[in-house]
């Protein structure tokens, strides 16, 4: 399988719980599978180009977008100015429009299988990619499902639009 995972940090060194979760899973993923990393890079080049060639010999790619810098007013007035907003603080925090575009680009230019997104937080991102109506039944329904044209039980919602 084509695995795409989407994290908001380069997860190496694993030296903490989330780098470690994340390393294991590229890890053990890509014996059997062709994994792509799309994260968002170091400020400090050097540390980038270091950790990115670690994670290149367990991924197949590493891809990384410069985190953008926080917007004016400061971290609690963000903070408060989301609670007006359909979106969290985390989730403006996280979000841009170079780490949007590369996810597009990347989807573009591979049929992934899977899309992991790491963490809630980077449910900002949308991915126009379709899941073939054939594998629709192969996803787990933990809620409401529609019945396919074949008959078969699908989650409700956009993951299992049919491929053009």
């Amino acid at each position: 399988m084509r695995i795409l995972f989407l994290t908001s940090s380069l997860p190496y060194p694993p030296n903490s719980g989330a780098n470690i979760r994340v390393f294991q899973f590229l890890s053990l993923l890509s014996l059997r599978h062709s994994v792509t990393l799309l994260t968002y890079a170091c400020a400090d080049e050097a540390d980038n180009a270091l950790r990115v060639t670690a994670l290149s010999k367990v991924c197949t790619a590493v891809h990384t977008v410069p985190l953008p810098p926080p917007t004016g007013g400061g971290k609690r007035v963000r903070q408060l100015v989301t609670m007006f907003s359909p979106l969290s603080y985390q989730g403006t925090h996280i979000y841009s429009d170079a780490m949007q575009r590369r996810l597009d680009e990347l989807c573009a230019e591979q049929n992934f299988d899977i899309i992991q997104l790491e963490t809630s937080q980077l449910a900002v991102f949308r991915s126009e990619s379709r899941v073939p109506s054939d594998r629709c039944s192969d996803v787990p329904t933990t809620g409401r499902s529609t019945s396919s044209s074949s008959g078969k039980n699908r989650p409700s919602g956009s993951a299992c639009r049919r491929a053009s």
